[in-house]
């Protein structure tokens, strides 16, 4: 029961990596796309930005001081801070549950022992000991005491413009207290609507609005941007490939245990099995990565293709017979 349950997980595991593999080539392409779009259009506002109408609702990039008229405050526990955003962490002691498991043979049979530890410990967010093979003695409160809580100033600018709320959120503008005379210089790129900066849609609907912590030219934002990019695909296909080989080696685990009770011939095949689920996998990840690039770019999909056909044409019976003849 436990090798079926394996190959079930095994199979869904394999339309997983094919889907992270097929969607992230699409997702890479569309954003290198975009950001080339945004390159082609971006008007820079030089050193020293100035509020032009001629450049409504055109993609500009400016790098300025980051202001705010006030304070920000957290009236829970009287904290006062000049800063963009206010961030209030809270961690709670609980207990959290650690598992550990080891297979082990028995009548030759591979059995599964697993065993719980219970450790006191740090959390941001709260672990519900329900969920614990021994929740007596283990009990964590229902809720936290307190919350935690984001607090972005309402009215953020860069020189004389005003920062949407969202490019404040969803980058990592300064969650530190800042202390005058400290002030802090980013570089953002965004559509230019009166004196509100906004989120730019492209062609392709998508959205583009960026902010960096420090000075950078149009070319060097849009330069990191494609760095970013490249990291999380590759990051991706790593994360994919692995999914792959896991799930083939679960699938393939039904053929170890017919030879199991065999000690030499176990180990051929235990072997032998690692060997094609990596041989399997890097193909199929080849090819799921070149169908994913046929609709864009189609010789480069040839060529991937290719290249994952390639252990199989070598491996062919009628190939390797002409090379004994």
């Amino acid at each position: 029961s436990e090798t079926v349950g394996g190959t079930l997980v095994g199979v869904g595991l394999f339309f997983l990596s094919v889907y992270v593999l097929f969607t992230n080539e699409g997702r890479a392409l569309k954003t290198a796309s975009i950001l080339d779009e945004g390159l082609s259009l971006v008007v820079s506002l030089g050193l020293y930005p100035s509020l032009d109408l001629q450049n409504n609702n055109r993609l500009v990039h400016l790098s300025a001081q980051l202001r705010t008229s006030q304070p920000l405050h957290d009236p829970s526990y009287g904290v006062v801070v000049q800063a963009v955003k206010l961030k209030r962490e809270v961690e709670m002691y609980q207990w959290v549950e650690h598992q550990e498991s080891k297979d082990y043979q028995e009548n030759g049979e591979t059995k599964t022992e697993t065993t719980y530890t219970y450790n006191t410990e740090w959390k941001l967010e709260l672990v519900n000991s329900r969920n614990f093979d021994k929740e007596i003695g283990h009990q964590n409160p229902s809720a936290m005491a307190v919350q935690s809580v984001t607090v972005v100033f309402p009215e953020v600018r860069a020189g004389p413009f005003i920062l949407s709320k969202g490019i404040c959120l969803n980058n990592d503008i300064n969650t530190q207290p800042i202390i005058e005379p400290l002030f802090v210089n980013v570089s953002i790129v965004a559509m230019q609507r009166g004196e509100q900066l906004m989120p730019f849609k492209t062609k392709s609907g998508d959205t583009l609005e960026i902010l960096y912590l420090e000075e950078l030219s149009a070319e060097e934002v849009f330069a990191r941007e494609h760095q970013h990019n490249n990291m999380k695909t590759w990051g991706l296909r790593a994360a994919g490939w692995a999914l792959m080989f896991l799930s083939i080696q679960l699938m393939t685990r039904i053929i170890y245990t017919l030879v199991d009770w065999v000690p030499i011939l176990r180990q051929l095949v235990s072997v032998g099995l690692k060997i094609f689920a990596l041989c399997v996998s890097c193909s199929l990840s080849l090819l799921t990565i070149g169908i994913g690039w046929l609709f864009y770019r189609p010789l480069v999909a040839a060529g991937l293709g290719a290249l994952a056909l390639l252990p199989w044409f070598l491996t062919r019976p009628g190939l390797l017979a002409k090379k004994k003849e």
